[in-house]
């Protein structure tokens, strides 16, 4: 199949539309607050947080304290898995030879076959 050349086309920018002028006054004062509505004082703004709601494994804020250990719980459940799977790979590699076991090993490409 031959080889067609690299081609580049140019196209012209499209032009820029002006926005619509904006016949509305602007205003030259601030609106005053709503009444009815309550402002949070000092108070009311959340606690910061304190030593005890740190993780102290990973160092997260943990609002729910019993919510982050199941996340921790599920996480190391996940890894001892990924690790038991990590072993057999490695066992089954170190089988085949394909994963020297000591220094005066050589790694194969795992043929089991007598070369001549």
């Amino acid at each position: 199949m031959p080889q067609r050349p690299f081609r580049i086309t140019r196209r012209p920018k499209p032009a820029e539309i002006p926005p619509e002028p904006n016949d509305a006054p602007e205003p030259d004062f601030e609106p005053a607050p709503d009444p009815e509505v309550e402002r949070p004082s000092a108070e009311d703004s959340a606690p910061l947080p304190t030593a005890g709601n740190v993780c102290a494994v990973c160092g997260a804020y943990a609002v729910v304290p019993e919510l982050h250990a199941e996340y921790h719980q599920r996480l190391d459940g996940w890894a001892r898995h990924v690790n038991r799977a990590l072993a057999v790979v490695q066992r089954v590699f170190r089988a085949r030879g394909y994963i020297a076991t000591t220094e005066n090993d050589v790694p194969n490409d795992g043929d089991s076959e007598e070369r001549p």
